[in-house]
């Protein structure tokens, strides 16, 4: 099913009235890359990986470097009935996480030989997002984030689109496993172009230079996850991207948020609230009309959000996670559905659009 919705862009006094398709799956895609097609073939399954990731540990959790240097890596990934063996490097990558967490994220650097014919055919260097801490209480952070990127990616094609999987982690100075957790690949900004038809703008864009349809599904889907930590203006955990003369954004980065409600998450001073369960809207303003449509779509698809929870991939989690995260989205569907509790909480406390 697709739905065509009216989009523009505000820039000075011009607007212009332009039309843009979001889909609940995949659009067509434009090719922009040879490797294109395999990148997304990448993603357009949700079965789980079992790979094996060796490295040097020690030393990506201790390089602080402002450019850390890439490490030789292998990956051992079972496909099919065969197991495969990919040289690869990694670099630790973030900022808070490379302080704090005993693993940081990784950035992988796949080369297009090593990768040919194998799943991770068309992958550059995409994110590979995994545990901060290797204690039993975070080991459900990095499915509750995954499950996050499902959601948003049932409302637009202008998403990140993340796959799962089960890694167990070596360090190359040992040949015994020291952690089994679960991660998660994240889609790359070229492959997301080339899916979508879109370029990316390194642009810090304020709430009149962007689509009001996108940034307000954005803004109401942050305020539903319980997420202050993204900023259009500072392009902080958001990406922004063109299509013709219209700015869409793209957030990604969910960790922070009420709905994984990790114990290390914490809310900026400036933000004014007790704690990331609290919900506060952070998008921009828009018409009630644009607010309406979004309230209606998010709605809509209650029942599909709610059902990510009880599939294959969603009992993956423990069942008082899933309980406590559909009642925390339960308590943000009773607010759309109150108009005035919505005006309230929602609209009323838009940010200007400068």
């Amino acid at each position: 099913m697709t739905t065509t919705i009216a989009c523009g862009l505000r820039r000075g006094a011009v607007t212009l009235a332009l039309a843009c398709v979001a889909a609940r799956s995949a659009p067509a895609q434009t090719v922009t890359d040879s490797l294109a097609p395999f990148a997304t073939r990448f993603f357009d399954t949700e079965v789980p990986l079992e790979i094996t990731l060796t490295a040097n540990f020690p030393a990506l959790r201790t390089d602080r470097s402002a450019d850390p240097a890439w490490r030789s890596a292998t990956m051992e990934v079972v496909d099919g009935a065969q197991r495969r063996v990919i040289a690869l490097r990694v670099r630790p990558r973030g900022v808070w996480r490379r302080k704090n967490c005993t693993m940081p994220p990784l950035r992988l650097n796949f080369a297009r030989a090593d990768v040919r014919g194998t799943p991770f055919e068309g992958l550059d260097r995409p994110r590979l997002v995994q545990f901060c801490d290797n204690t039993k209480r975070t080991a459900p952070y990095i499915l509750q984030e995954y499950q996050l990127y499902r959601i948003y990616h049932l409302f637009t094609p202008m998403s990140f689109r993340a796959r799962l999987a089960h890694v167990t982690y070596v360090d190359s100075g040992s040949t015994r496993p020291f952690a089994r957790r679960w991660a998660f690949f994240l889609e790359e900004p070229a492959a997301l172009e080339a899916r979508t038809g879109t370029t990316a703008e390194p642009l810090r864009l304020g709430g009149d230079d962007l689509d009001p349809s996108a940034r307000t599904l954005m803004g109401v889907f942050q305020y539903m996850i319980g997420n202050t930590d993204w900023s259009t203006m500072g392009l902080h955990n958001v990406a922004v991207f063109r299509r013709d003369s219209v700015f869409l954004p793209v957030p990604f980065d969910f960790d922070y948020s009420g709905a994984v409600n990790a114990h290390y998450a914490g809310v900026a001073p400036s933000v004014n609230i007790p704690n990331v369960r609290t919900r506060l809207y952070r998008g921009h303003c828009a018409p009630d009309s644009v607010f309406a449509r979004t309230f209606a779509a998010f709605a809509d698809r209650q029942p599909a959000i709610d059902s990510l929870y009880t599939d294959t991939i969603g009992r993956l989690l423990p069942e008082d996670v899933r309980r406590r995260t559909r009642e925390y989205f339960a308590e943000f569907h009773r607010t759309i559905g109150d108009p005035a509790r919505a005006r309230r909480q929602i609209i009323s406390r838009c940010l200007p659009n400068q």
